[in-house]
């Protein structure tokens, strides 16, 4: 029993002096823990502004700046993922909905603004935008996320988009609360940082290997299938731009 306690205590000693290290030279680098996460390319004109579902009073907010300096004619909101707060108070309006009701707050016309309520994630997002792109003959698109969330939706694109001639510019909206340099410092960035990488985790090792779990429990998905309908000649119908 005495070697096995002093094992024990030799072990506890030895972790705290890793975590206690990991504390002190913390600084250092995890901020390339952040900043692994965030991608960004530099602005060009392009066809088509998406406004990535999740955070519309920030992400949407950016859209409509760049709308404004004319980097796009149109700004699309494509996710039909149910937005949890308005839900509570009696209100269904889906994240598209509600980043749309932000761009005409912000000036954005009504005639540039694109809502089609077909997707549940970021990975069925980008195959909604593919499938735009591809009917319209556009070739570039501006992807308006948060800082955390663009090096997901690169990989994701990628994948999609394997063998195309599409261009995505990445591009992180600056009104995020997201502290990238001093994230471990606050809770809420802690569990962004965790989460995005168990996202990332998810996409390689299911979703690209095309194996699908519903986390909507069904509202989502049901919506989606009776907008998609709806929606089905949406792409078609719309003004090509050349």
């Amino acid at each position: 029993m005495g070697g096995f306690f002093k094992f024990l205590i030799g072990s506890v000693l030895v972790l705290g002096l890793l975590a206690g290290g990991a504390v002190l030279t913390g600084p250092r680098w995890l901020p390339g823990v952040a900043g692994y996460l965030v991608t960004e390319d530099p602005l060009a004109p392009a066809d088509l502004i998406v406004v990535l579902s999740g955070s519309p009073a920030d992400r949407a907010r950016f859209a409509a700046e760049l709308y404004r300096e004319k980097y796009a004619p149109y700004i699309l909101c494509a996710s039909s993922l149910l937005a949890p707060d308005l839900e509570i108070i009696g209100k269904r309006m889906t994240h598209a909905e509600l980043s749309a009701v932000v761009l005409r707050r912000q000036g954005v016309p009504e005639s540039a603004i694109l809502v089609v309520n077909m997707s549940t994630s970021t990975f069925e997002e980008l195959k909604v935008v593919r499938e735009m792109m591809r009917v319209q003959g556009w070739k570039r698109v501006i992807l308006v996320s948060s800082p955390y969330h663009l090096r997901r939706i690169r990989l994701t694109w990628e994948h999609v988009n394997e063998g195309s001639d599409l261009v995505a510019i990445l591009r992180a909206t600056p009104y995020s609360r997201f502290h990238r340099e001093a994230w471990w410092r606050h809770e809420s960035d802690l569990l962004t940082v965790q989460n995005e990488y168990a996202k990332l985790l998810y996409y390689r090792l299911l979703l690209f290997r095309g194996i699908a779990i519903d986390e909507t429990g069904g509202k989502a998905q049901q919506k989606t299938n009776l907008e998609s309908k709806r929606h089905r000649g949406r792409y078609a119908a719309m003004p090509s731009q050349s």
